[in-house]
């Protein structure tokens, strides 16, 4: 059916909006200081002693970090900060720190293929810590979802060991992430510091105990 030209008329609301550019202008603002927020802590990330240290895999630290920005998760806008970064058609090691329009940021550690393998022993030990920081663990079986809602994520320190140990295993990938609300702006940076090195500690004791049971 065609639709008429009621279907495209405005509400006043609407028309108030369309009216004036200003909104359009406080937005632009906004996401060039997230660009550089997430600038920043790129810089702080890289410089961090941890950075250096971990076994990434790959070419991770030759790709630098990638900030980028879409309109539409969920019709909303975001940001995105992936660093450090491994992408391939198998395998996936990636921190992710994310700015969504009228939501919050989070941040994010995303592992897949062989790194996820790699890393099974330490992240099924690893519940208690990741609780007391107050991680969330992906449940969804769809790895690009990043809402908090409780069919993509459930907080840590609700799950058994039995879950645990089934979502760690039984899945091709594991995700887990952490939310600011949006009013930590001006101390967002040191608060996914914190939890970056939380994320790469667990992980590099991990490598580090698997050497070990190699030499053994």
């Amino acid at each position: 059916m065609m639709k008429g030209l009621h279907d495209f008329a405005l509400t006043p609301e609407e028309y108030s909006i369309a009216s004036d550019a200003g909104w359009i202008y406080h937005k632009l603002r906004i996401t060039e200081k997230v660009y550089g927020l997430f600038g920043r802590l790129h810089e702080i990330l890289a410089a961090h002693p941890l950075t250096a240290m971990f076994p990434f895999p790959g070419n991770c630290l030759a790709q630098g970090a990638k900030i980028s920005k879409g309109e539409r998760y969920r019709d909303l806008p975001y940001v995105i900060l992936d660093y450090p970064r491994y992408f391939s058609n198998d395998n996936i090691f990636a921190i992710r720190t994310l700015f969504w329009w009228g939501q919050f940021f989070s941040i994010t550690l995303h592992i897949s293929g062989d790194e996820k393998i790699k890393y099974e022993k330490r992240l099924l030990q690893a519940r208690e810590a990741l609780a007391a920081e107050g991680f969330h663990v992906c449940v969804n079986n769809n790895p690009w979802e990043h809402n908090f809602e409780e069919d993509n994520y459930l907080p840590v320190a609700g799950l058994d060991v039995q879950v645990w140990e089934n979502n760690i295993l039984g899945r091709p990938f594991v995700k887990f992430a952490k939310r600011y609300e949006l009013d930590v702006w001006e101390n967002l940076l040191p608060g996914a510091e914190k939890d970056y090195a939380t994320l790469l500690g667990l992980l590099d004791e991990a490598d580090r105990l698997s050497v070990a049971d190699t030499v053994e």
